[in-house]
């Protein structure tokens, strides 16, 4: 994901004249420390995948299976987040891909879930849309936003 974002951003136009940050810069920052660390995990997961098989520590099947079936969904669905972003709409889809990661990755109560979802969408959008201009699509809230 890191390289193709890094690849994405070099399509990006530079600014001409003062030789400044263009708008691909910060992007291509983070698409590059992306992939460093999903280098180093995949190097730290394959280091404790060998020392499980020498016996240091027990890793079952089904473990396994259910971390590699949570990131397998969790890639799902930014795929599915970045597919439907301009269609559904940046509220809406912001929601339900905060509401899934809870759900994937942390075991607290459903309603607090609910209310981190719906607070981050709702301080993305104060910080994107209203602060900054940037504007977001609204999608099926296009009517009420």
């Amino acid at each position: 994901m890191g390289l193709i974002a890094v690849f994405m951003m070099t399509r990006l136009p530079e600014i001409r004249g003062g030789g400044g940050v263009g708008p691909g810069f910060f992007p291509t920052i983070l698409g590059t420390l992306l992939f460093i660390l999903a280098a180093v995990q995949t190097f730290i997961t394959a280091g404790d995948r060998h020392r499980a098989k020498s016996g240091a520590e027990e890793v079952t099947f089904g473990a396994a299976l259910r971390g590699s079936s949570r990131a397998v969904i969790l890639i799902l669905s930014i795929i599915a987040y970045a597919l439907l972003f301009n269609i559904v709409g940046f509220p809406v889809m912001t929601f339900l891909m905060v509401f899934a990661m809870g759900i994937l990755l942390e075991r607290t109560d459903v309603r607090f879930k609910v209310l981190f979802a719906l607070g981050f969408t709702v301080f993305a959008w104060i910080i994107f849309r209203l602060m900054l201009g940037i504007p977001l699509p609204a999608g099926i809230l296009s009517v009420i936003l």
